[in-house]
This record gives structure tokens, C-alpha cells and sequence, in this order.
């Protein structure tokens, strides 16, 4: 199971719990101290070699070279993103802004998920976390809704795209 945005928060309680149901982890976070502070706190029965990989999902390349030596995956959850505190809209927004949120909060899971095809055993299942904030658009939080609502439609379509595969969407709220 490959887990992005393992080193805090949600990700972080999802390694947590998955490990501790018997999964052998992938966990995938830019922050390698957060990383570093997780691993010894996941169970591993014995057999199980969690992996931590510190990468930077923003990265055009990165997902291609994360995918490479990755062991046969059952499930992908791409939590990795990032909000916007700015306070402006997006009109508003540096087009540099703009392009990081879109980058890892939309672009990061297609990546990824591409890159990865090839490594999930049949009936694997894929796990998109977006948020509220892409059903219903907070208007001054730039680039943030419409990159969530994005990660919704591309879900969807990926699940009509590819019915061998499990393709789900999660909206948390605040």
C-alpha cells in the first residue's frame, strides 16, 4: 500500500491505522523528519518491511522515479496536498501560487497513479483524498477548491475509465 502525505495529519493516523491492521506500507512525504518520527511507531508483524520514501510530489519527474523498484501495490491513497491561507482569490493569486497547489494537489495523484499502473495487482484499489472544499468552493482560499474539485472529476473519471480497478474520492471537512 503506497500512502502519500504519510508524515502528518490525516496521513500520518492512516499509516498508523493501516499498519496496525497488517499492511506493509509505502509511506511518501516531502518532510523526512516527519517520516523519520512515524516509522518506529508502525507495528510490523514479523515479514513486514515498511518503506519511507522522502519525495517532493511537485516535482514533474518525481512520481517516475518513485514508481521505480516500488513493490506490487493493493492500494494507492494519494493524501499529499496542501491548502491556501493567502486570504486572496484566485484571480488574485501569483501564477506561481497558483501552479505548487495545482501541482500536488491535482497533478500529484494523475502522476503518481500513472506512473504506478503497472505495479497494481488486479482489483487494487485507489484512494483519492480531496475535500469539502471541492463540493461546495471557499472563495478566498485561491487555487485550493477548484485544485479539490479537480482531484473529484479526475477520480470519477478514472473509475469509469478503469472498472478492473477500485476508484474511490474522500471529502473530509473541517
Amino acid at each position: 500500500m503506497l500512502l502519500t502525505g504519510a508524515a502528518s495529519g490525516i496521513g500520518r493516523a492512516t499509516a498508523l491505522l493501516l499498519a496496525g491492521s497488517g499492511w506493509r506500507c509505502v509511506l511518501v512525504d516531502r518532510e523526512a523528519d516527519g517520516l523519520a518520527q512515524l516509522m518506529p511507531q508502525l507495528p510490523a508483524p514479523s515479514g513486514i518491511e515498511h518503506l519511507a520514501r522522502v519525495v517532493d510530489l511537485t516535482e514533474a519527474d518525481a512520481s517516475e522515479a518513485l514508481a521505480e523498484g516500488m513493490p506490487p501495490l493493493d492500494a494507492m491513497i494519494h493524501n499529499a496536498g496542501i491548502s491556501d491561507t493567502s486570504g486572496t482569490a484566485l484571480t488574485d493569486q501569483p501564477a506561481s501560487q497558483l501552479q505548487r497547489v495545482l501541482d500536488l494537489n491535482l497533478r500529484a495523484p494523475e502522476r503518481l497513479t500513472s506512473a504506478c499502473l503497472p505495479l497494481l495487482r488486479p482489483g487494487a484499489r485507489i484512494v483519492n483524498v480531496a475535500s469539502g472544499a471541492g463540493l461546495q468552493a471557499i472563495p478566498w482560499r485561491g487555487a485550493y477548491s477548484p485544485s479539490k474539485a479537480g482531484l473529484i472529476a479526475l477520480t470519477q473519471a478514472l473509475a469509469a475509465a478503469r472498472p478492473d480497478l477500485v476508484v474511490n474520492v474522500l471529502c473530509p471537512g473541517f
